[in-house]
């Protein structure tokens, strides 16, 4: 019985591992549709006094990226069949967890602790080299986005309460 459920299992990762190089060009189709529609419909592109609007820059990064989608799914049928170990879906995870703890500590906050935890404890970096990384391009993030660009990240639970 235990032996049956996981050969289903395998069978099933199997079938999505051999359609893995259609399902990611298709999906990202599907998201450079959606993006092309919230750019030109909720966000406009174009201005006609004042010029690019906020949807301008979404909507063509959506055109591009469906247009290598399209590429890749008619390509997609001579690639081999990917090969996924437990230990990739890692950063993913990581990822995933990383915006779930935007939204109780903010976002700056859970980008400084996934890159010490990432750095330090999975790469094995010394804690200068972590150090140096992590501020060195939170500096950037919020000079560039927060200073520069008027970018105001998600405070998350803990920010709400501060401010």
């Amino acid at each position: 019985m235990e032996k049956e459920e996981r050969m289903k299992g395998r069978m099933f990762m199997g079938s999505i591992a051999d359609n893995m190089p259609r399902i990611i060009p298709v999906s990202t189709s599907i998201l450079a549709l959606i993006w092309i529609f919230l750019g030109i419909k909720s966000y406009g592109v174009w201005d006609e006094y004042k010029g690019p609007k906020s949807g301008f820059f979404p909507t063509i990064i959506a055109f591009v990226l469906l247009i290598v989608s399209v590429i890749a799914i008619f390509t997609s049928k001579n690639k081999a069949k990917p090969f996924f170990e437990s230990g990739n879906w890692l950063i993913a995870i990581a990822l995933m967890k990383m915006v779930l703890m935007s939204y109780i500590f903010g976002l700056e906050l859970s980008v400084v602790a996934f890159m010490l935890l990432w750095l330090r404890v999975k790469e094995k970096y010394s804690w200068k080299i972590t150090l140096i990384t992590t501020i060195s391009v939170m500096l950037i993030v919020v000079g560039v986005f927060r200073m520069w660009l008027k970018i105001q990240f998600p405070l998350g639970l803990i920010g709400y309460f501060i401010t």
